[in-house]
């Protein structure tokens, strides 16, 4: 079967064995299968998909084993060797055809008929609009709507294609084929049509042309839109769309095999074969590959480059495919884990395979363990989580017995790469006794650890016994590569790897296997190279950009869903231009580094570029969940982010943290000019905002860092006297470790002179990119606060770009929001009934006596916790 390891990297798109299906439906050999747009998309990462999805391919030909040439559809999963289809979606191949020409064909008119049969009601007589006919689902609707004696139009994307269209359908008019790239086909329909517009209108082109789109309908007609689903768009519909009783559908194809509408299987056959017999129904042009070039085939179709179909030919060879498991359903399995991260990561991989009862053992019952669980269950997986330590026999029994109550245990996993004292030696040699005794249908017992010795006894045991053993031992790096050298390791591949190498020794029953990964990843701009096919881009100078390679808008697509998939890089395509080797250097250096940092740049390291921007009290910035930063704060949901920032006072620290949510984010900006507020008083200013002007709803969701936290904490204390309930997470320490930890990053200023010089020069640095080695002796005159202000700001002049109203106020606010930290009693902190997460940075052990705090530990610094969140 087709599959694809890493989201977004189409190189990564495999071969792997399946067992042949099994169940009902008619066996068929695959001898070619068909990819459709919507893969290419899969492949790229521009939609995304669910585990059960990670499959390419809906239509098919092939022969049964009777010997009778066939052609069908699937719901999922076409390119594999072997599949079982419905007998209701399965066509006799005409003798004239080959198989060859028969793969082009089911799918194509089915949905044709789909749309213009069943959702519109075809007629002869229509007028039919039909976006880039040149396309396979394009060339399928015209060929029918023709047979029906409709007059149709068309758009396609260039001069060649229209050419062939003309040379494919004589019956078309050269006036009624129109551009599919700009507004001028709403023109042309509408000039042909005297104004009144066309009957259908299957439409799949961009957003900002779909309302043209729309208009092109004329009275009583139905617009079909077959791109909104797969491309997963924003589109904000218009209710004026809809006047002359108009009818605006969204078409999946792929919902009638979810509701199981056997009547339209039926239809569709018997739609399809009577095309086939009077001549309508034939053959589309395609571009064939072999199936181990499936990666070029899926990048020419993300690209939009070729015309009607493209095929993998599956009988040239034996496709060389990776070991893999099929799991049954109906068995359960235990995983234990010492490390919660691979532990989800082999959960996902098991279900991925057919598991859907998982019982997950940890130690730790982290919140981030409990979330991941929840996101389980939404797929429709059985999930139980439990806590046991495993240091007695009834300890292991409880633990299997909760395992066996969901279905006949099928596989054990014991992960173990820290915190090795919480699985000795005897909990292994307890739960090998229990699983003897309790499972007897075990098919897989795995012990995967980066330890010489742990579970290296029980697994001979196990071998001398016969019994099923599996002893996975690696060595899991803490690093990430030497950047000097432009050699990176892959956490994320590295991962990868070790789950394959975990279903690699399971499906050989190997008692040991010695995984020596080290995943190393090109630099960055080689990696777009090769994703995008650019290869100009690996030899080119480090300021030479992507526009002046003469990137097309394809291969910026490409780049774009990569970043954004692996590096976690929000980025526009116009800025996508723009990038080149220094900058991607950038990117890649910071994906995989964090610079350790003392002092006030702990605290503040950013400037806003817009002056006004950062005196906004409310600042929405675009996540997943709301892409459009000038969103109005009205039209904001009851459920969402509230950044409270810390020293710095604004929100672009937290641009690329938030660019990743899937609910919208806003951050509570200070006024630059509201000097000598306490921490309450913030909280309260806050609390006024958020109930009086953006709404709260039953869950609020708070973020806060370093002073940002207590504010956090004293809002929430508010929210919970007006009735809410939420949850608060403090970045990087716990709220009673705020003032402690700051009081040491600036215990190197012991008066308030060298803290106000401090102050001085750090700004000074940040706004002009310069150390001021003569600040000390320019200020050393004056007395006062202010007139230091003044004298450092005079130093600047000609330097920055800022106003001298705005430094100064910056200034000022940095200074008294440090004076305001000092003034707290943190024996003051309020204490919640809301959820409070600790996403804590390295070097800060919690000398809070809060046991209702979770705790989660993130890997980068204080200084760039936001990053790594």
């Amino acid at each position: 079967m087709l599959l694809s390891a890493e989201p977004g990297n189409i190189n990564s798109v495999h071969w792997a064995q399946v067992s042949e299906p099994s169940g009902s439906g008619i066996l068929v050999k695959v001898h070619y299968a068909s990819l459709t747009p919507i893969d290419g998309k899969k492949a790229t990462g521009a939609v995304s998909h669910q585990a059960n999805e990670n499959c390419y391919g809906m239509d098919y030909s092939g022969v049964t084993e009777s010997g009778i040439r066939v052609m069908g559809i699937v719901h999922r999963g076409a390119c594999q060797n072997y599949l079982r289809t419905h007998p209701d979606l399965l066509w006799p191949v005409p003798d004239h055809w080959s198989l060859e020409d028969a793969a082009t064909v089911p799918l194509a008119y089915a949905y044709a008929f789909y749309c213009l049969t069943i959702k519109a009601k075809l007629y002869s007589g229509m007028k039919i609009l039909i976006h880039e006919g040149a396309g396979a689902l394009g060339q399928a609707a015209i060929a029918i709507a023709l047979a029906h004696k409709c007059q149709v139009f068309t758009t396609v994307g260039d001069v060649r294609t229209k050419s062939f269209l003309e040379k494919l359908y004589p019956e078309l008019k050269e006036q009624h084929i129109g551009n599919s790239r700009d507004m001028t086909f709403g023109d042309m329909v509408l000039s042909a049509t005297n104004g009144k517009g066309c009957d259908v209108v299957i439409c799949n082109v961009e957003p900002w042309l779909k309302h043209v789109s729309l208009q092109c309908g004329g009275a009583l007609s139905i617009i079909i839109d077959t791109a909104q689903i797969y491309n997963q768009e924003k589109f904000e519909f218009r209710m004026n769309s809809l006047i002359n009783d108009r009818s605006y559908v969204i078409a999946d194809f792929s919902s009638i095999f979810d509701f199981a509408k056997n009547e339209e299987f039926k239809k569709l056959q018997i739609l399809v074969s009577g095309g086939i017999s009077k001549g309508y129904v034939r053959p589309l042009g395609r571009v064939t590959y072999a199936a181990d070039e499936a990666p070029r085939a899926l990048r020419l179709l993300s690209k939009g480059w070729h015309r009607g179909h493209v095929l993998l030919r599956l009988t040239d060879r034996a496709l060389p495919a990776s070991p893999r498991i099929n799991y049954t359903s109906e068995c359960s399995h235990l995983i234990i884990c010492s490390d919660e991260y691979f532990g989800i990561q082999l959960a996902q991989r098991l279900i991925s395979r057919g598991a859907r009862m998982l019982h997950i053992c940890c130690s730790k019952l982290s919140w981030y363990l409990q979330h991941q669980t929840e996101n389980l269950k939404s797929l429709g997986v059985n999930v139980i989580v439990s806590s046991n330590n495993l240091k007695d026999l009834d300890d292991v029994a409880t633990v299997l017995k909760k395992t066996i109550a969901m279905g006949p245990v099928e596989g054990v996993y014991v992960t173990s790469f820290k915190d090795m004292d919480k699985y000795t030696s005897n909990s292994l040699e307890y739960l090998d006794a229990m699983s003897r005794k309790f499972c007897p249908f075990l098919k897989y017992f795995a012990v995967i650890t980066n330890s010489e010795n742990f579970g290296k006894k029980m697994s001979i045991f196990r071998a001398k016994d016969n019994l099923i053993i599996s002893r996975i031992e690696v060595q899991r790096p803490d690093f990430c590569g030497d950047t000097n050298t432009e050699v990176l390791l892959d956490r994320r591949a590295w991962d990868l790897s070790l789950l394959d190498a975990v279903e690699t020794g399971l499906c050989f029953k190997l008692p040991l296997v010695v995984a020596q990964i080290n995943t190393e990843t090109s630099p960055l701009y080689q990696q777009l190279a090769d994703v995008a096919d650019l290869p100009l881009l690996k030899e080119a100078g480090d300021m030479t950009t992507l526009q002046d390679l003469a990137a097309g808008s394809d291969n910026i697509k490409l780049i774009k869903e990569f970043l954004r998939l692996k590096y976690h890089v929000c980025i526009s395509e116009h800025n996508v231009l723009k990038l080149n080797k220094q900058k991607l250097r950038e990117i890649d250096f910071l994906a995989n580094n964090f610079e350790h940092k003392q002092g006030l740049a702990v605290y503040f390291s950013h400037i806003a570029e817009d002056e006004l921007s950062s005196d906004t009290p409310i600042y929405l910035l675009p996540t997943l969940g709301n892409a459009n930063a000038e969103k109005q704060v009205d039209a904001l949901k009851s459920e969402y982010l509230c950044v409270v920032p810390g020293i710095e006072g604004h929100h672009v620290r937290f641009r690329g943290l938030c660019e990743r949510l899937k609910l919208p984010a806003l951050v509570l900006q200070p006024s630059l000019n509201v000097l000598h507020e306490t921490i309450e008083q913030a909280a309260q200013s806050y609390s006024k905002i958020l109930m009086e002007k953006i709404g709260v709803g039953n869950n609020f969701y708070l973020l806060g860092c370093d002073i940002g936290i207590l504010i956090a904490m004293e809002l929430a204390a508010i929210l919970e006297r007006n009735g809410f309930l939420g949850t608060i997470f403090c970045l990087g320490t716990t709220p009673e470790d705020v003032k402690p930890v700051i009081e040491q990053q600036l215990g190197a200023f012991s008066t308030e002179d060298q803290l106000q010089l401090g102050i001085l020069k750090h700004i000074f640095t940040l706004l002009t990119g310069e150390v001021p080695s003569d600040l000390d002796e320019t200020l050393d005159p004056h007395s006062s606060w202010n007139e230091k202000i003044d004298a450092c700001i005079k130093m600047m002049a000609g330097r920055i770009t800022q106003t001298k109203q705005y430094v100064k106020a910056l200034i000022n606010f940095v200074y008294e929001r440090i004076l305001s930290i000092k003034q707290y009693e943190s024996s003051s902190l309020p204490i919640l009934k809301s959820r409070v997460v600790i996403l804590r940075s390295p070097g800060y052990s919690s000398t809070s006596s809060a046991s209702s705090y979770v705790i989660e530990d993130i890997s980068a610094p204080l200084c760039d916790a936001a990053k790594d969140v």
